[in-house]
């Protein structure tokens, strides 16, 4: 096993009990350990990714019907990135970062991680018409 490897392996671990303890003891209970290992083992990508998290930037997106769910992560400017937050990010940094082997996950994927386990994102239920259209075109539907 590779070093990256060991830090996947651990980060995911401290992902897993971040969520096990915010199950018991609720959304707004994350413990700074938690947040001191992610930070530690992630970098400025963890840092960025909270700061999205307090801006409220991540809106969860679920089609009715199907119950796709997708997330669309505010950047910088105005412009949403689409995120499976595991597996891919529409933004450049995903592609030069995390495919190129230099990063775990974008600060993107984290932040809809890290939203989805502390319940402080945006939701809808869409359509699965306005969620392809989402998908295709990074603009998220009204949300609330």
């Amino acid at each position: 096993m590779n070093i990256t490897s060991n830090i996947h392996l651990a980060v995911e671990a401290c992902f897993e009990e971040l969520i096990h303890d915010v199950k018991i003891y609720g959304p707004n209970h994350c413990v700074d350990h938690h947040l001191l290992s992610l930070h530690h083992l992630l970098g400025k990508n963890f840092s960025n990714a909270l700061k999205i998290v307090d801006e409220g930037g991540v809106s969860n997106l679920e089609a009715k019907g199907s119950g796709r769910i997708i997330y669309m992560v505010q950047g910088k400017t105005e412009q949403y990135y689409t995120v499976f937050p595991g597996h891919y990010c529409s933004c450049q940094a995903f592609f030069y970062e995390v495919c190129q082997g230099n990063a775990l996950y974008c600060k993107h994927q984290l932040a809809a991680r890290m939203a989805s386990i502390m319940k402080q994102h945006k939701s809808a239920c869409v359509s699965g018409e306005e969620l392809a259209v989402a998908l295709m075109n990074n603009v998220v539907p009204r949300v609330s």
